[in-house]
């Protein structure tokens, strides 16, 4: 991080293996984090919604401890004509 400091730097993941030891590293380094998620096709697309594991709920709650978080969301021939649904879930 010292050799490119105008960089921002973001993890993109679904959240299933974030510990707390995670969530301290990003805040003490102001990195980003982006979690993968489909909204309502998730399911269908990969199989299954984390979202319905409240472990996972329960970690992912603590996404809004870090400063620049997002929901990454992946359009494809399957869900693009329903990207108002998407994010209603």
């Amino acid at each position: 991080m010292k050799t490119f400091p105008n960089i921002k730097y973001t993890i993109i993941t679904n959240g299933s293996l974030l510990e707390e030891k995670h969530f301290k590293f990003l805040k003490n380094y102001k990195i980003g984090l982006a979690l993968s998620h489909d909204g309502i096709f998730q399911k269908k697309l990969r199989g299954s919604d984390y979202f319905e594991d409240k472990n996972i709920v329960n970690i992912i709650k603590k996404f809004n401890e870090i400063e620049n978080t997002t929901i990454n969301t992946v359009l494809n021939n399957y869900n693009c004509n329903f990207i108002e649904r998407i994010f209603i879930f």
